[in-house]
C-alpha cells in the first residue's frame, strides 16, 4: 500500500494528453532534422539560439527533477500506469531535450565549411561552444547527482541549486529566440531552419503549458507559455519572407514575359539566360551576401 503522499488516483485524461504531448514533440523535430540532413546546410541556423535552447532544457529538466524528486521516489509504490503519470512531465522535459541537442549535432556536422580563414574560424567557435556546452552541462548534472545519491535531495542546499536551475530556465525563453530572429531576419528567409516545425511546435508550447499547469508545475509552464508566442513570431516572420520571395518570383515571370530570353548588346542571347534566370540569380547572390553578413555577426 503506498503511504498517503504517493497515492495517485490514475487519471486517463492526464495520462492521455500527456503521452500525446510526448509523441508529438517527436513529430514536430522529424521535419528539422529532415530539412538539415537533405540540405546539409546550417545557413538560417543560429547556434547561439541553440546553445541558449540546450542550456535552457538541461536546467528546466533537473529542475524539475530536483524539485519533484520525492514524485520519482514513489514509482518504487505504485502501479505502472500510476508511475506513468507521476513520471510523464520529466519524460516529456527529456525528450523535447533531447531532440533540440540532436538539431545541435546535425547543424555542426553540417557546418557550411568553404575552406577560408573565416570559416575555419567560425566553425572553430561553433565547436568550442559545444565543448563549453557539454562541459557545463556535465558538471551541472554531476552536481545534480551528488545531491541525489550522496546527499538528502530534500535538503536546503539541493533546494537551493533546483530553485536556482528554476530561475535560469525561467528566465531562457525570455531571450532563447532572439538569436534565431535575429537570424531569420537578416537572412530574409528560415533558411535551413524547418517552418513545418515551428507550425507544429507553436500550438503545442500552449498545449504543453496547459499540461504542465493543470498538473501544477507553474514554471515549467509560465516557460512553455512564453517559448510560444516566441515561436509565433518566428512563424510569422518566416511566412512574410517566403511570400515575398514568391510574391517576387511571380513579379518577375509577368515582368519577364514568361521566360522571355534576355537580348545581349550584340542581339543574341545573353549567356542562354533568360531574364527570370537573370533575376533569380541576382536575388541569390543577394541572399548569399546577406548569408555571409550573418555569420559575421554571429557571436558562433
Amino acid at each position: 500500500m503506498p503511504e498517503p503522499s504517493c497515492f495517485s488516483e490514475p487519471g486517463v485524461f492526464d495520462v492521455s494528453l500527456g503521452l500525446f504531448l510526448c509523441v508529438g514533440t517527436l513529430i514536430s523535430f522529424l521535419p528539422q532534422h529532415y530539412s538539415l540532413l537533405r540540405r546539409r546546410s546550417h545557413l538560417g541556423i543560429s547556434f547561439l539560439w541553440l546553445w541558449i535552447n540546450n542550456f535552457g532544457n538541461f536546467c528546466n529538466t533537473f529542475s524539475d527533477v530536483l524539485d519533484q524528486w520525492s514524485k520519482i521516489e514513489c514509482c518504487s509504490q505504485l502501479g505502472p500506469w500510476q508511475c506513468t503519470e507521476v513520471l510523464l512531465v520529466f519524460l516529456q522535459l527529456g525528450i523535447n531535450w533531447a531532440c533540440i541537442f540532436l538539431v545541435f549535432i546535425l547543424a555542426l556536422v553540417f557546418f557550411d565549411y568553404d575552406g577560408t580563414t573565416q570559416s575555419y574560424n567560425q566553425r572553430l567557435t561553433a565547436w568550442l561552444g559545444f565543448v563549453f556546452y557539454v562541459a557545463l552541462v556535465g558538471f551541472g548534472m554531476g552536481t545534480a547527482f551528488v545531491f541525489v545519491l550522496l546527499m538528502d535531495p530534500h535538503s536546503g542546499p539541493a533546494q537551493t541549486y533546483a530553485n536556482t536551475l528554476g530561475i535560469v530556465s525561467a528566465i531562457v525563453p525570455v531571450f532563447v529566440w532572439t538569436p534565431q530572429l535575429y537570424t531569420t531576419y537578416k537572412l530574409k528567409g528560415p533558411g535551413s531552419l524547418s517552418l513545418t516545425m515551428q507550425v507544429i511546435q507553436t500550438p503545442g508550447s500552449f498545449i504543453q503549458a496547459f499540461f504542465q499547469i493543470w498538473s501544477g508545475e507553474w514554471l515549467v509552464g509560465m516557460t512553455a507559455a512564453i517559448s510560444g508566442f516566441e515561436q509565433l513570431l518566428l512563424v510569422l516572420m518566416c511566412t512574410y519572407f517566403m511570400g515575398m520571395d514568391w510574391w517576387r518570383a511571380r513579379k518577375a515571370k509577368k515582368e519577364g514575359g514568361a521566360g522571355e530570353p534576355l537580348l545581349g548588346n550584340n542581339g543574341e542571347v545573353g549567356k542562354g539566360l533568360t531574364i527570370n534566370e537573370t533575376k533569380e540569380e541576382k536575388h541569390d547572390f543577394e541572399r548569399a551576401k546577406v548569408i555571409e553578413e550573418v555569420d559575421q555577426d554571429a557571436p558562433f
